[in-house]
């Protein structure tokens, strides 16, 4: 019997297992020669290609890759990238793009939640891999890669490369000689195999991997060119990120065409129109923010009119109907899509009809940016009530799901069988994308084409700059990058509110231009305030500090600088961040998406709520966000005390409540608070949430609805709501600091830190527009030794501490530029010691080898446990810089030059190591427990508070029933030590003479010196209202006003003994002879006769000289043996060395910035003491240096504005 139509088997002459990797050999078969790869000065053909993925597929089979492997490959847009699509699954194995976006945590989990045993690296993106590698080893993870591979460019720097080999990576090209060109690869047996993987999600606590099989790549990479009408050989630039659903799948679609890619790196409007002109482009696809790039590029930058049509495809929402106008007019035709990475790019594009052309460009314009109709490639596509599955009304106002199914449909979640079940409920695949309001829940809301509304991006960050970190900023053409502040922890060491709020302006500035250059939105869910509790939290570094009050005066600065509100128009929209209580990422197996933070109501009110109340009331924020952590055993995103009855209600927020990244999902995945995430999803909206940084609400929500959960009308309710920096001297031992240009000539530079770039700006930064290091600040001043000292500052190893060594036997000052780093310190990612990292604390051999003054620098955002510095008398000052922004190397190189004033105070306590024992860091109590042993957080660390920086309201409000801390601190937070700025201030008469102890935040509180034979104190009280603290104002020419320049201004930290000599107790009691209370204007007016001109002084102290002793032209003077060295070898007079000390003692507690002044001090020295070459020639300079090892009095502080002049006569006794 003969067989039926349909009986007829399948055999291997009429049936094999589709997959894109045929069209590789295809092109070099066809087009051996036709140019594939196209990358600066690298080019491939078609026939090099097949031959170096064959290669690449030879050596990972060489080392046990195929079938059931998966090789993660973190780089650009560049040839191995594109050479990783062919080679890896010609070896059997799945290929795994990470997102180079994304953090080194996320990065971690996704290597390991994959197990890719393989993982190939772009050399400038190896720190970021090795970080991650880091992370995922410290997880208790059995997994690690089995082999690392460099990517080497020409066009980067070659240390990047050079640091990677030295971690044992293999060179990318190496490892290709080490494979056959002839490799034999194999078809796959079965079409379903896997061919790829891809993450939905960077910033999701579970992010869920996509699985794609050959089928589906071989369907969708033909799909493309049909849905787009390419012709071969299409010349395509590469804008979109190949880690991006594999480029659409145009990775494959272009060997089919056999046409040539154009690689990237850095996208800009330049490159762009560059390679139209030159390399022949014809398409390329792009996000709509590269279309604004491209429409509002400078003219220089582009080549108009083009020489081509040139073909755009773009995805996501639709562009405005401007952009596509703007575009099309400049010669593009754009193709607006619509798709997931679940359905390998593409599902719906927006096909042009012939009836379009003869319309108005508007108006085709409008027509071309609608969502359209489904790809060739989809068999099913409809918008679904969810609980029904039946399809809603096509009328634009009815909610419904979009739903799909076909061959280009993902395989499936990776071990997520839960979200499996969801995804392919009732036979369709639940894209979670809901129509109009539920997609506007969540922070990439969609489009309303109806109602005109366009999509937005929701997620931008701005901690202390402009940043790319969230989706909503991206940088290129005419905005390469931006300026990148120092981080939060070291400009809170200002304790300067105009400071702060200067910084928000500008950074919104920023912020707006490149809004109107459509690179960036108007939301930033900056700052960061919550309360640096513990020394180990990775993130303090990003706030203001450990004391509430002033974390308080920083968001509302801050907040004003960026909203600069002009009524109730706001420049961007600032969010403060996370509300409440969290400060713990992960510590002891303890991580932020299941910590139950225990807090008292007292502690909540007066210390943990603080900032974000001054946030909302002060600063009248527009948003605030809710954090990971539960408290007192609810998730925040879900507490309506804390949200409706707090936030909303008792503060008054006028503007939006919004989830952390993926909290609502943590709320359900991590915690377990509710039993469905329907559940969740209307716990948190109940509660007052109103936007969810994302997709959870958007897949969850509709659900909710259906299953009475919310009730429809909640989501239209919701839908209606909605380089200064101050540096930190540890200490200043023997005036050690300032160093001199003339006595220090050579300087050696050593340290892991002493030449870095990025790491000067912290985390949560963006593209900076150029680096100062500190190597290259210094430079500026003296010839320079470097050394590091240590390859990073995980410092493993001393080998390089000889050559450390030997350079600071060579130098005149030795400069220790050490601490840490992001891989230290940074989000989810606490610290376990408080220690310098390896063998850094060995840097005392160089401070024992150096011929000259040791100063320690400390980079961090956290404190550090330097007692072995500290209490080593050869490392003469200590400064702490934080992480000093993109010109940190010139602030500090100016702080140790002198060039200007470290004026700042802590905002946090430094602790020894043994604190670690003491507290645990889940332990969230402010006060002490006795039955327990337990000392409390505020006894630890508002003890240290030094009260003269808050009015004295403020402290009663804020009490607290401190013990002494001395076991505990190794200095204070609010401990600074100046190097003494003077300032002084011109008046027609009198003149006034002083210093001022100030309250930073309100009153002026202290002690101003003036003098007429002798000191006299006089106490002064007024008010400082504007509220400015010591260092804002810029200086004025012809004043005489010595100023601060907050733009590269910096901070310190310590304090230091009084053991003062006799002379200068006496000069100091002489100084305190007199003391009265009145104000500065009755002082001025009442006193004037105490005041006389500096150049009588000068002759006064020469007359006074001559008449007392009738010096000799040989220079002996009348003064017994004994006295001879203290008196100088002879030339000084026993009450012009008196006025030396006091002059001394004066300048501890200042550095003269008014050279003026400077000037003025040695020629009323040289008039006293001598007035030819063989009396000598006194050199107040000289004097001090000699006077180095003395002990110094502990600091006074100073009022900005008011300063020390001296006055000769009344100098004299």
């Amino acid at each position: 019997m003969e067989r039926d139509i349909d009986d007829l088997p399948k055999n291997a002459a009429n049936y094999t297992a589709l997959t894109p990797l045929w069209f590789l050999d295809r092109a070099a078969t066809i087009h051996p020669t036709r140019t594939s790869l196209l990358h600066g000065s690298v080019r491939y053909t078609w026939f090099q290609t097949n031959k170096r993925c064959r290669r690449l597929a030879s050596a990972l089979s060489k080392h046990s890759v195929g079938i059931g492997s998966t090789v993660a490959i973190i780089a650009p847009n560049i040839p191995a990238m594109y050479e990783a699509h062919f080679g890896v699954p010609m070896a059997g194995a799945v290929v795994n793009c990470v997102n180079i976006r994304l953090n080194a945590p996320t990065i971690a989990f996704l290597l390991g939640h994959s197990k890719s045993e393989v993982v190939m690296v772009d050399q400038e993106l190896f720190s970021l891999a090795e970080e991650a590698l880091k992370i995922l080893a410290e997880s208790g993870s059995s997994f690690r890669p089995s082999l690392l591979i460099v990517i080497a460019d020409k066009s980067c720097d070659p240390r990047a490369l050079n640091h990677a080999l030295g971690k044992g990576a293999i060179e990318y090209e190496k490892f290709l000689e080490t494979g056959d060109p002839d490799f034999a690869w194999k078809r796959p047996e079965d079409e379903w195999q896997s061919i790829a993987l891809g993450y939905t999600s960077g910033t999701t606590a579970s992010p869920k991997g996509v699985v794609l099989s050959h089928r589906g790549a071989y369907l969708m990479s033909l799909s493309n060119p049909l849905n787009w009408g390419m012709n071969e050989g299409a010349v395509y630039l590469w804008t979109l990120p190949m880690f991006h659903c594999n480029g659409w799948c145009y990775t494959w679609a272009l060997a089919a065409l056999c046409g040539t890619n154009i690689c990237l790196r850095q996208v800009s409007a330049r490159a762009v129109y560059s390679a139209i002109a030159n390399d022949g482009v014809s398409h390329f696809c792009a996000a709509p923010v590269v279309l604004n790039t491209i429409v509002n590029a400078p003219m220089e930058e582009t080549i108009l009119p083009l020489p081509r049509v040139v073909h755009v495809m773009t995805a996501g929402a639709a562009p405005p109907p401007s952009i596509l106008f703007a575009m099309s007019e400049k010669g593009f035709r754009v193709t607006h899509t619509y798709g997931l990475s679940e359905t390998y790019g593409p599902s719906t594009v927006c096909s042009w009809k012939p009836e379009w052309d003869c319309q108005p460009p508007v108006i085709q314009a409008r027509l071309n940016a609608r969502q359209g109709v489904r790809y060739i490639s989809l068999e099913g596509l409809d918008v679904v009530d969810p609980k029904t599955m039946k399809p809603v009304p096509a009328d634009g106002t009815t909610i419904g799901e979009i739903v799909m199914r076909g061959n280009v449909v993902m395989k499936g979640y990776l071990k997520n069988p839960k979200a499996n079940e969801e995804a392919f409920a009732n036979g369709w695949f639940h894209s979670g994308d809901l129509a109009e309001k539920i997609r506007l829940l969540v922070n990439n809301a969609a489009a309303v084409p109806r109602l005109g509304i366009q999509g937005y991006e929701w997620w931008s960050e701005a901690l202390h700059g402009v940043s790319n970190v969230g989706p909503g900023v991206k940088f290129g053409g005419a905005f390469p990058g931006a300026t990148s502040f120092p981080q939060v922890i070291t400009t809170a060491a200002s304790f300067n509110e105009s400071l702060w709020e200067q910084i928000g302006r500008v950074v919104s500035d920023e912020a707006r231009a490149m809004y109107n250059g459509g690179l960036a939105g108007l939301t930033y869910w900056s700052p960061n305030v919550n309360i640096f509790r513990d020394p180990r939290w990775g993130r303090g570094q990003e706030t203001p500090g450990e004391d509430p009050i002033l974390a308080g005066k920083y968001a509302a600065s801050y907040v004003k600088g960026l909203q600069s509100m002009t009524g109730i128009r706001l420049k961007v929209a600032a969010c403060c961040k996370h509300y409440t209580a969290y400060d713990l990422d992960n510590w002891n197996g303890v991580d932020r998406y299941h910590f139950n933070a225990m807090v008292s109501k007292q502690d909540l009110e007066d210390t943990y709520d603080v900032p974000f109340k001054a946030c909302v009331m002060e600063g009248k924020v527009a948003s605030v966000m809710c954090s990971y952590n539960q408290v007192n055993g609810k998730p925040t995103c879900a507490d309506p005390i804390l949200l409706k009855n707090t936030i909303r209600g008792e503060w008054r927020l006028n503007g939006y409540i919004v989830s952390d990244c993926d909290s609502v999902g943590v709320l359900y995945d991590n915690q377990h608070y509710t039993s469905t995430p329907e559940e969740a999803a209307a716990a948190t909206i109940k509660a007052g949430l109103d936007l969810d940084c994302g997709p959870f609400l958007a897949i969850h929500t509709q659900n909710a609805i259906n299953k009475g959960l919310l009730r429809r009308r909640t989501p239209s309710a919701i839908g209606s709501r909605s380089s200064p920096t101050r540096h930190s001297p540890a200490r200043n031992r023997g005036r050690a600091l300032p160093l001199s240009r003339t006595r220090h000539r050579t300087v050696a530079v050593i340290g892991p830190n002493s030449d870095v770039t990025v790491a000067m700006i912290g985390n949560y930064a963006g593209i900076a527009c150029s680096y100062t290091t500190p190597l290259q600040g210094i430079s500026r001043y003296a010839k320079t030794i470097h050394q590091s000292g240590c390859g990073d500052v995980a410092c493993n190893g001393n080998q390089q501490f000889g050559a450390a060594v030997a350079a600071a036997r060579q130098a005149d000052a030795t400069i220790l530029v050490m601490g840490l780093d992001q891989s230290i310190e940074a989000e989810f990612r606490d610290r376990v010691g408080l220690l310098l990292p390896g063998h850094q604390e060995l840097v005392s051999r160089v401070a024992r080898a150096s011929k000259g003054p040791t100063i320690l620098v400390l980079m961090s955002g956290g404190p550090i446990d330097v007692s072995f510095a500290k209490n080593d008398p050869r490392v003469g000052a200590m400064l702490w810089v934080g992480y000093p922004g993109q010109a940190g190397g010139a602030a500090i190189a100016d702080v140790l030059f002198g060039t200007t004033n470290p004026g700042g105070k802590l905002p946090m306590t430094w602790y020894p190591q043994s604190y670690l024992a003491k507290v645990p860091m889940i332990n969230m109590g402010m006060r002490p427990d006795p039955s327990r042993g337990y000392p409390g957080a505020s006894e630890m660390a508002d003890c240290n508070r030094n009260q003269d920086f808050y009015a004295s309201e403020e402290l009663e409000d804020h009490e607290r029933a401190f013990f002494d801390s001395a076991d505990w601190a190794l200095w204070k937070q609010g401990a600074g030590v100046n190097q003494k700025p003077t300032v002084a201030i011109e008046t027609l008469r009198p003149k006034l003479q002083g210093m001022f102890d100030y309250d930073h935040f309100g009153e002026f509180r202290g002690t101003m010196l003036i003098s007429e034979h002798t000191f006299h104190i006089l106490s002064s009280s007024y008010t400082n209202v504007h509220g400015k603290a010591y260092g804002e104002e810029v200086p004025q020419k012809g004043t005489g006003l010595a100023g601060y320049d907050p733009f590269t201004g910096v901070g310190v930290v310590g304090d230091e003994p009084h053991t003062g000599t006799d002379v200068e107790e006496m000069c100091l009691k002489q100084a305190q002879a007199l003391t009265a209370k009145t104000t500065v204007t009755d002082f001025l007016h009442a006193r004037s006769e105490y005041f006389v001109d500096l150049h009588l002084a000068k002759s006064q102290i020469y007359s006074s000289c001559e008449e007392a002793y009738r010096l000799t032209e040989s220079g002996d003077i009348n003064v017994p043996h004994e006295y001879v060295d203290q008196y100088c070898n002879g030339p000084c007079l026993s009450e012009v060395n008196l006025v030396l000390n006091c002059i001394e003692n004066i300048m501890t507690h200042f550095v003269f910035y008014n050279k003026a002044t400077i000037q003025d001090i040695k020629d009323t020295i040289k008039a006293g003491c001598s007035y030819g070459p063989e009396r000598g020639d006194f050199n107040v300079a000289e004097h001090l240096q000699a006077q180095e090892n003395r002990a110094y009095m502990n600091q006074i502080q100073i009022v900005f504005g008011l300063g020390f002049m001296i006055t000769g006569h009344a100098l004299l006794l």
